[in-house]
């Protein structure tokens, strides 16, 4: 049989990557994936894949969340979660800076390919000012009976509740004086309430008060000075009450003794209505013809008369 009978038409031939298996009779072929070859040289790698990405986390004595984070001049945009965490992604090879917006700009952020720079915690909370979070997390600036400040990362004592005051300057127990009731500070910061012959001392609306010890008076009407000052058994200024003095009248020097008034008469003098409180000695014995020479020695005559305590 000659050659030319044996040749056939290939009507359609096999995609690449396939090999002819066989030939039909009317010119249609049969295809097998042929064996993989080796593998080619690497081509140049693409600019957009060249990558990597800036990951962070904004806080402050808790999480901040809902910060943007950006870098500037590009479209790398992020919020930070609610536990203060952001990634900014797609970023070729280089140095960045990061702008979270509100609070401050990290600078100089390093980006190398395939990588994740992390720019690590970045606190943005103000602390010199925060009375809750006084120059650290959770310093509460407190103070009793008074309101509270934070200056300079310090708390400062502020003004004092009603009816309180800073009488020891310290501020660590704030106002402590009550100077309503307060018997060191009774009306004013320093002001105490005298002990002296008291049964008990208390202060009440600003005002030392309390009872006197018996047999004493507060006659001057200050228990914040001294007291119950006056021994009412005695005073001659005030012989069984404050004010009633006991008299001065013939009487050298007035006594007060078991809250009665007493004391030696001057010569010639005596005190014949016993009572030396109103009118000391009032009866000159010497000349009075109904007291004369004594109490109730009356002289008798026509015209009584007294003299030198004898009637004549």
């Amino acid at each position: 049989m000659a050659g030319s009978s044996y040749q056939r038409r290939i009507d359609t031939p096999c995609p690449a990557g396939y090999s002819i298996n066989a030939v039909a009779a009317d010119g249609t072929v049969t295809c097998i994936v042929g064996q993989a070859g080796p593998p080619g040289p690497p081509g140049p790698p693409g600019a957009g894949l060249e990558t990597g990405s800036i990951t962070g986390l904004v806080t402050g004595c808790t999480p901040v969340g809902n910060v943007v984070a950006h870098v500037p001049g590009r479209s790398a945009v992020a919020y930070t979660a609610a536990d203060g965490t952001f990634s900014l992604s797609y970023l070729p090879p280089g140095t960045y800076d990061v702008a979270l917006v509100g609070y401050q700009t990290l600078s100089g952020v390093v980006v190398t390919s395939g990588q994740a720079t992390a720019t690590g915690p970045t606190f943005v909370q103000d602390l010199s000012s925060d009375v809750e979070n006084c120059g650290g997390c959770g310093v509460v600036c407190s103070f009793p009976h008074a309101s509270a400040s934070c200056v300079a990362s310090t708390c400062v004592l502020g003004a004092c509740g009603s009816g309180f005051f800073d009488c020891n300057t310290q501020s660590a127990d704030g106002c402590e004086a009550a100077t309503g009731t307060d018997t060191a500070n009774c009306g004013a910061c320093g002001r105490v309430c005298s002990t002296a012959n008291m049964v008990s001392t208390t202060c009440a609306g600003a005002q030392c008060v309390g009872n006197c010890v018996g047999g004493f008076s507060d006659c001057n009407n200050n228990k914040q000075v001294d007291g119950c000052e006056v021994n009412l058994s005695t005073s001659a200024a005030n012989c069984g009450a404050c004010g009633l003095a006991c008299s001065s009248n013939h009487i050298p020097v007035p006594t007060c003794a078991s809250a009665q008034c007493s004391g030696a008469c001057a010569s010639g003098y005596s005190d014949c209505n016993n009572n030396k409180q109103s009118d000391g000695c009032e009866v000159n014995t010497s000349a009075d013809a109904n007291n004369c020479g004594t109490c109730g020695h009356v002289c008798s005559g026509a015209t009584p008369t007294c003299a030198a305590g004898v009637c004549v």
